[in-house]
Parts: C-alpha cells; sequence; structure tokens
C-alpha cells in the first residue's frame, strides 16, 4: 500500500512542530489544515471581490 503526505523530516523543517523530526503529531496536522483552509477562504473572497470590481468596470464603459 502506497500513502501520500510529507516526510516527518521535511513536515518538522517547515513549521517546527511536535517533539521531534520522526513523527507528525495528528493534531499538528490537523492545525495546519484549518489554517491553511482560512488562508484559502480569504484569499477567494478577496478574489471574488475583485471579480465583482472587474465586472463593475466593464459595465461601466
Amino acid at each position: 500500500m502506497r500513502h501520500l503526505g510529507p516526510m516527518a523530516q521535511d513536515w518538522h523543517a517547515a513549521f517546527g512542530l511536535g517533539k521531534g523530526d520522526t513523527t507528525i503529531p495528528v493534531v499538528d496536522a490537523h492545525g495546519v489544515l484549518l489554517v491553511a483552509i482560512q488562508a484559502l477562504r480569504r484569499e477567494l473572497g478577496e478574489l471574488r471581490a475583485e471579480v465583482v470590481q472587474l465586472h463593475q468596470q466593464l459595465a461601466d464603459r
């Protein structure tokens, strides 16, 4: 069986979370995923606002 995911050493180097670089604690993985989802949601909101603004500019021409 193959798995998809980061190596613990890479995870530790990127985020500095956990007790060492041999495991990825589930709670830390969930926390990082939640922060990433929140950032993407914020970015999506900004992009949607930009699209509305661009549509308005086109309509005003």
